[in-house]
């Protein structure tokens, strides 16, 4: 009945004990960018949305869809790593972003 509904399941048994392994299915990002923009002001529930659709955007860019300067998309930047939503994963130019989900405190690479 498992295998039924969870194809990808993995059994096995340890000393004695059986174990069932599930994967865990992919949170939408949607989702996750949502419950968490609730509590942010306009330009950062923007910015982490376009963040959600492409980790790899730079500063410039986010200015330039926003239509702000990249002083406030960098005050912008501190804000959401101060609330522990938004870190920087490498360098500028080969780097991306990462999008904590707080409530369990998993990262969410999108």
């Amino acid at each position: 009945m498992i295998l039924a509904k969870e194809p990808d399941a993995e059994f096995e048994v340890v000393g004695g004990i059986f174990i069932a392994r599930f994967k865990r299915k992919a949170e939408g990002v949607e989702g996750l960018v949502d419950w968490v923009v609730e509590r942010l002001v306009e330009n950062q529930q923007k910015m982490l949305r376009m963040i959600a659709n492409n980790p790899r955007l730079s500063k410039r860019e986010m200015a330039e869809k926003l239509g702000i300067s990249t002083t406030a998309i960098d005050k912008n930047i501190e804000m959401l790593k101060k609330k522990g939503l938004l870190r920087r994963v490498g360098g500028a130019k080969g780097g991306y972003w990462e999008i904590k989900d707080t409530t369990t405190n998993r990262k969410k690479i999108i």
